[in-house]
């Protein structure tokens, strides 16, 4: 917010993001002149990182019985 000792004159509009996981370290970047498009690739790129990184979890440690629980234990071990 500008005041009486404080002027913008420039307006910083993000052009760019990086992501980069536990599982896949490589960065992805995101480019876009748009904001609104760069948010969108943004959230499109977690939201696709996080169902990789949810199936390696469950690959290495849900038990392989999953299915024979009870619903119970089932919503429990997806909450966690």
């Amino acid at each position: 917010m500008a005041t009486q000792d404080l002027a913008f004159e420039n307006e910083h509009i993000p052009v760019s993001a990086s992501l980069a996981d536990t599982l896949n370290r490589k960065p992805e970047h995101i480019c876009s002149k748009a904001p609104e498009e760069l948010v969108q690739k943004f959230w499109e790129t977690v939201v696709r990182r996080g169902k990789v990184l949810r199936e390696d979890i469950k690959q290495k440690y849900f038990p392989t019985d999953f299915e024979m629980l009870p619903k119970k234990q089932q919503l429990a071990i997806n909450d966690h």
